[in-house]
Protein backbone atom coordinates (compact mmCIF):
# COMPACT_ATOMS: atom_id res chain seq x y z
CA UNK A 1 0.00 0.00 0.00
CA UNK A 2 2.67 2.39 0.77
CA UNK A 3 4.77 1.72 -2.27
CA UNK A 4 1.56 2.41 -4.61
CA UNK A 5 0.87 5.49 -2.64
CA UNK A 6 4.20 6.34 -2.98
CA UNK A 7 4.45 5.79 -6.60
CA UNK A 8 1.04 7.53 -7.29
CA UNK A 9 1.39 10.89 -4.95
CA UNK A 10 5.32 11.60 -5.34
CA UNK A 11 6.55 9.95 -8.40
CA UNK A 12 9.66 12.29 -8.79
CA UNK A 13 11.03 11.56 -5.82
CA UNK A 14 10.72 7.80 -5.92
CA UNK A 15 13.93 6.05 -6.20
CA UNK A 16 15.84 3.04 -6.21
CA UNK A 17 16.57 2.89 -2.17
CA UNK A 18 12.27 2.80 -1.93
CA UNK A 19 12.75 -0.58 -3.81
CA UNK A 20 15.52 -1.44 -1.87
CA UNK A 21 13.63 -1.01 1.58
CA UNK A 22 10.90 -1.86 0.11
CA UNK A 23 11.83 -5.58 -0.73
CA UNK A 24 14.19 -5.47 2.42
CA UNK A 25 10.95 -5.19 4.90
CA UNK A 26 8.74 -7.49 2.83
CA UNK A 27 11.68 -10.42 3.27
CA UNK A 28 11.70 -9.33 7.05
CA UNK A 29 7.88 -9.42 6.79
CA UNK A 30 7.41 -12.91 5.44
CA UNK A 31 10.29 -14.39 7.48
CA UNK A 32 8.35 -13.49 10.88
CA UNK A 33 4.80 -14.55 9.82
CA UNK A 34 6.29 -17.76 8.15
CA UNK A 35 7.96 -18.04 11.46
CA UNK A 36 4.71 -16.86 13.90
CA UNK A 37 2.99 -19.60 11.38
CA UNK A 38 5.36 -22.36 12.37
CA UNK A 39 5.02 -22.20 15.84
CA UNK A 40 1.11 -22.07 16.20
CA UNK A 41 0.48 -25.01 13.90
CA UNK A 42 -1.14 -27.61 15.65
CA UNK A 43 0.34 -31.21 14.76
CA UNK A 44 -1.66 -34.24 14.36
CA UNK A 45 -0.98 -38.21 13.83
CA UNK A 46 -1.52 -38.93 10.23
CA UNK A 47 -3.18 -42.08 10.88
CA UNK A 48 -5.84 -41.98 13.43
CA UNK A 49 -5.96 -37.62 12.62
CA UNK A 50 -6.07 -36.77 16.83
CA UNK A 51 -4.60 -34.01 17.89
CA UNK A 52 -1.05 -34.52 19.27
CA UNK A 53 0.61 -30.96 20.12
CA UNK A 54 -1.68 -28.01 19.48
CA UNK A 55 1.01 -25.94 18.64
CA UNK A 56 3.41 -23.06 20.86
CA UNK A 57 1.30 -20.46 22.99
CA UNK A 58 2.20 -17.41 21.51
CA UNK A 59 0.92 -15.05 24.41
CA UNK A 60 4.02 -16.41 26.55
CA UNK A 61 6.90 -14.39 28.09
CA UNK A 62 10.09 -15.08 27.09
CA UNK A 63 9.59 -17.33 24.45
CA UNK A 64 10.68 -16.90 20.99
CA UNK A 65 7.02 -16.10 19.62
CA UNK A 66 7.09 -12.99 21.84
CA UNK A 67 10.54 -11.70 20.18
CA UNK A 68 9.37 -12.74 16.77
CA UNK A 69 5.93 -10.70 17.32
CA UNK A 70 8.12 -7.87 18.70
CA UNK A 71 9.56 -7.56 15.22
CA UNK A 72 6.63 -7.37 13.20
CA UNK A 73 5.65 -4.60 15.19
CA UNK A 74 8.43 -2.77 15.19
CA UNK A 75 9.00 -3.10 11.74
CA UNK A 76 5.15 -2.25 11.02
CA UNK A 77 4.98 0.68 13.16
CA UNK A 78 7.45 2.93 11.53
CA UNK A 79 6.27 1.73 8.04
CA UNK A 80 2.99 2.90 9.37
CA UNK A 81 3.83 6.28 10.36
CA UNK A 82 6.09 7.43 7.21
CA UNK A 83 2.66 7.05 5.48
CA UNK A 84 0.74 9.91 7.45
Amino acid sequence: MYILLRMVLYWSSFGILHWIGFVLTSVGYYFCHSAISSLATPTYDEQTKELIDGGADLNMKDNISQCVFESVVTEFNPSLQILF
